[in-house]
């Protein structure tokens, strides 16, 4: 809870792409290495451009990692340091998944 209110105190539409990550998260089952593809941004209302700020922001805050690639989508990986409390939570495997 305290990864997300502190990107909600982020301008741009940090708290709309850090939104999205986290459940990126929850369904990859991880919080590392999540490929954000622009496609899907688009059903949250955000285009390139506004994701690409808003990963500025939460960057600069400290709340994920981002490994650009010319003409890739961007990997991103959250952060759970720097003044949030406790440790990441524990992700509920997708149940439509094969073990």
């Amino acid at each position: 809870m305290a990864w997300l209110a502190a990107a909600a105190r982020l301008p741009s539409r940090a708290l709309h792409v850090a939104i999205m990550l986290a459940f990126l998260a929850g369904l990859a089952g991880r919080h590392d290495r999540l490929k954000l593809a622009y496609g899907p941004t688009a059903s949250f209302g955000l285009d390139r451009h506004a994701v690409y700020r808003a990963l500025l922001d939460l960057e600069h805050a400290g709340l994920i990692t981002v490994v650009r690639a010319v003409g890739r989508a961007p990997v991103v990986s959250l952060v759970w340091t720097g003044g949030c409390e406790g440790p990441p939570p524990q992700f509920i495997p997708n149940p439509l998944e094969a073990p």
